[in-house]
């Protein structure tokens, strides 16, 4: 049984509108050479598809809610919200910076293969589904922070606040997943290590199937296998694990 605390949980989002950051952008503005597209383009796809594939991890989720809490049910929901928000930008940077039509990007999104035996592990209850997300989450956030400078060397500041804004939204979904771990699985805190530790082994093995967590290997992405690890997941150990001896007599 969950050790559920009796403070409530509510989950803390921004609303904002890719399409409103972006609309009145001058895409005109932008001025990429041959070899600039060539590289950024399999980066941005792979970014794309990463927040595209939220719909197959809440498609799963909702497979599954009865193994899910209504607290977990509905951080999911703002959470695919957000990441579809997210899905959305990048589709109108691609079909702009590489003059792919929006028709073809709708079509190519979903024609991929999805397989969720990679993950299969972490999907077994709310809690070891907390700390994945949790953990990529955390992983987005630097990530995008990194990219910060690429996105100022467009041009139009519309880039830069809105990598920014999806940046804050990763952020605000970590810790949302922190407090939910808090609240309702207090008493299983003594595992995060274990299963960060999985969840590193997974990520540096095996080839990324639509799942949208644990999609560190693709084009573009910029930390390396230590910083994962040294960055990422030690930062949820710490913030878990400090929260866990606090509470002790």
């Amino acid at each position: 049984m969950n050790a559920v605390t009796s403070e409530p949980f509510f989950v803390r989002r921004r609303t904002w509108s890719s399409h409103e950051v972006l609309h009145h952008n001058d895409f005109s503005r932008v001025q990429l050479s041959d070899l600039q597209r060539e590289e950024l383009k399999p980066a941005f796809w792979s970014f794309l598809c990463s927040e595209y594939d939220s719909v197959n991890l809440f498609t799963e989720i909702q497979k599954r809610k009865h193994q899910f809490s209504p607290d977990f049910l509905a951080f999911a929901q703002a959470w695919r919200t957000d990441e579809e928000n997210h899905a959305a930008g990048f589709a109108a940077i691609y079909e702009r910076f590489f003059d792919v039509p929006s028709e073809q990007i709708a079509r190519d999104l979903p024609a991929r293969p999805v397989d969720f035996e990679r993950v299969e592990e972490f999907l077994a209850d709310e809690f070891q589904l907390s700390l994945v997300l949790a953990y990529d989450e955390i992983v987005t956030t630097h990530a995008y922070h990194r990219d910060i400078p690429m996105y100022a060397s467009f041009g139009p500041r519309a880039y830069v606040n809105w990598i920014r804004f999806v940046k804050r939204d990763e952020a605000l979904h970590f810790n949302n997943l922190l407090r939910l771990i808090r609240r309702n699985h207090r008493h299983r805190l003594g595992e995060v290590r274990g299963v960060l530790e999985r969840v590193l082994a997974v990520d540096v093995h095996g080839d990324y199937g639509g799942t949208f967590v644990l999609d560190h290997g693709g084009p573009g992405f910029n930390l390396s296998h230590d910083e994962l690890s040294s960055i990422c997941a030690n930062t949820i150990l710490k913030k878990l694990t400090n929260e866990a001896r606090k509470k002790s007599p």
